[in-house]
C-alpha cells in the first residue's frame, strides 16, 4: 500500500476513535505530502490549523501514524496556503476545505477561548464526574439548561478546562454563536475603563446585547467590589431573562463567598451547583499517563505510581512536575527513574510543609469559611466565627505541634487569653466532630489542599 493509502487508513481509524464529523471537518484541509526516512510530511493551510490539529488530535494521530506505518515516525507540517487556493479552483466543492472551519478558528480567538481545553482531553474520575457531565449537557443541548451552571472547587483542579471546553464545543456546534469567555477581574477592569472613557453603554451592549453565551472564570474576585457586582447583577438578569446561557467558576460555593450581595448569591444558587474535588489516586494516574502521551514522554509505570502517590494537591502542580521531568530528561538524556524524579522534585514536594505557619493557616481557614482573619481572631461568639476559629486552633495544634498557650497567643493578646482552656476545648471539639460531620471534614480537606499538606488529620 502506498503512503496515500496508509494516510486514508489513518483517517478511518481516527474516525473510529474520535467524532467522525470532527475528523472530516478538521482533516479535510490536511494533505499527505509524503514520507521521508523517520518522518511523514503533511500540509496545512496555516500555522493555526497545525496548532488546532495537534491540540485536538495530537496523541491519537501520532499513535495511528506509528501503528499504520509500522514504525516510529515524526510528523512535519508544511504551511501551504497557495496549495489550498489551487484546490478551491480545480477541485469539486465536496473536496474543498469547509468555510466553517475557518470561521470557527476566528470565533474561538474572538471569544478568548483556549483551544487546548476540550472535553476530549479532560480526564474524568469520581472527583469531577458530575461537573464534567453537567458541563457536557450544557454544551451539547439545543436548549438552555442548568442556567446558570456554577462550577466550584480548589485551585488547579480543572474548572477553567471545563469552562473553555463548554465554549469550544458550543462553537463547534454553532460557529456563529456569540461567546464571551472572560476572567471576572478582566470584566471589572473593562468596566472601570468604560467608566473612565465614558463608554459604559458600549460595555453594556457587549455583555448584555451581543453576548449569547457568557463564561466567567474566578467569580470570587467580584467579592467586595460593589460597583462591579451591581453591573454584573443587571448583566446576569438580562442574559438570564432572555434565555442565554451563563457559566461561572469559583473556588467555593456562593454561600461561602464573603462580601457578595445577597441578590447575586441567590441568583448563583438558583442554577446547577457542581463541584470538582481533589483527584484520587486512580484519576491522578490517568492524568499523568495522558499528559505524558501529549508530551511524547515515556514514563515507566513505577514512576507514574510514585508521582500519583506523592503529588497530592492539584492537577496544575502535577502538570508542572511533568513539564520539569520532561525538560530535564530531554536536556540531559537521562533515563526517567524514581531516583531521578526524587532528585528533580525534592524541593517541590517538600515546599508546602516548609512554609507552613499560624498566619498562613488562619488566612486559608478564613478564606474557606468566608470570613476575615480579624473576625477569626476576634471575640464574636456567633457560630459563623466560632467554628472556623476552632478549626484554625485545631490545625495549629495538629500541623505545627504548637503548645496550647502558644496557640492562645496567636489568637489574642496575653491580657485577654488568661488561660488556654478555650484552645483545649476547641481542639477536642473538632477532633470529635471530624468522625461525625462530613461537611466539616470536607472543609478541612479543602483547607489542607490549599495549604499543600498531604496527611490525614484526626
Amino acid at each position: 500500500m502506498d503512503g496515500q493509502g496508509v494516510w486514508t487508513q489513518i483517517l478511518n481509524k481516527l474516525k473510529e476513535q474520535c467524532s467522525g464529523q470532527q475528523v472530516e471537518l478538521w482533516f479535510d484541509s490536511v494533505k499527505f505530502v509524503g514520507k521521508e526516512q523517520d518522518k511523514i510530511l503533511l500540509s496545512v493551510p496555516n500555522p493555526a490549523y497545525k496548532y488546532w490539529i495537534m491540540e485536538r488530535f495530537g496523541v491519537q494521530l501520532k499513535n495511528q501514524v506509528c501503528a499504520q506505518f509500522g514504525e516510529e515516525l515524526k510528523m512535519e507540517f508544511l504551511i501551504q496556503p497557495q496549495a489550498e487556493e489551487k484546490q478551491e479552483i480545480n477541485e469539486p466543492v465536496s473536496n474543498r476545505a469547509p468555510e466553517k472551519t475557518y470561521a470557527l478558528l476566528e470565533r474561538v480567538q474572538e471569544a478568548n477561548l483556549n483551544p487546548k481545553y476540550v472535553f476530549e482531553n479532560f480526564v474524568v474520575g469520581p472527583c469531577n464526574q458530575f461537573a464534567h457531565a453537567a458541563s457536557k449537557a450544557v454544551a451539547e443541548n439545543d436548549k438552555v439548561i442548568y442556567n446558570p451552571l456554577f462550577i466550584y472547587g480548589g485551585v488547579g483542579l480543572g474548572k477553567t478546562h471545563l469552562l473553555n471546553a463548554i465554549g469550544n464545543k458550543m462553537l463547534e456546534r454553532n460557529p456563529n454563536l456569540r461567546v464571551i469567555c472572560i476572567q471576572a477581574e478582566t470584566f471589572m477592569n473593562e468596566l472601570i475603563n468604560a467608566i473612565h472613557t465614558q463608554q459604559v453603554n458600549e460595555f453594556r451592549r457587549k455583555f448584555r446585547k451581543r453576548c449569547e453565551l457568557l463564561l466567567m472564570d474566578d467569580i470570587e474576585i467580584l467579592c467586595g467590589k460593589e460597583r462591579t457586582q451591581e453591573e454584573f447583577f443587571y448583566t446576569f438578569n438580562e442574559l438570564y431573562e432572555s434565555g442565554r446561557q451563563i457559566v461561572m467558576t469559583s473556588d467555593r460555593l456562593p454561600s461561602e463567598l464573603p462580601e457578595l450581595t445577597e441578590r447575586l448569591r441567590s441568583r448563583f444558587e438558583s442554577g446547577m451547583l457542581v463541584d470538582i474535588q481533589i483527584p484520587e489516586y486512580e484519576t491522578k494516574l490517568a492524568i499523568i499517563k495522558r499528559k505524558a502521551e501529549e508530551s511524547r514522554l515515556s514514563i515507566p509505570d513505577e514512576v507514574a505510581n510514585y508521582l500519583a502517590k506523592n503529588i497530592r494537591s492539584n492537577i496544575r502542580k502535577l502538570e508542572g512536575c511533568l513539564v520539569r521531568i520532561c525538560a530535564y530528561a530531554s536536556l540531559t538524556g537521562e533515563k526517567i527513574t524514581i531516583e531521578l524524579v526524587k532528585r528533580i522534585l525534592d524541593n517541590i514536594l517538600l515546599n508546602g510543609e516548609k512554609e507552613l505557619n499560624p498566619e498562613k493557616i488562619m488566612k486559608v481557614v478564613a478564606n474557606v469559611f468566608g470570613i476575615r482573619v480579624q473576625e477569626l481572631k476576634g471575640e464574636k461568639r456567633m457560630r459563623k466565627f466560632v467554628l472556623p476559629r476552632q478549626v484554625a486552633m485545631f490545625l495549629c495544634r495538629k500541623l505545627l505541634k504548637q503548645s496550647f498557650p502558644e496557640i492562645g497567643e496567636c489568637f489574642g493578646d496575653k491580657e485577654r487569653i488568661k488561660d488556654h482552656s478555650t484552645v483545649i476545648h476547641s481542639v477536642k471539639k473538632i477532633s470529635e466532630a471530624l468522625n461525625k460531620d462530613q461537611d466539616l471534614r470536607k472543609k478541612i480537606e479543602k483547607i489542607l489542599n490549599e495549604l499543600n499538606v498531604h496527611e490525614e488529620i484526626n
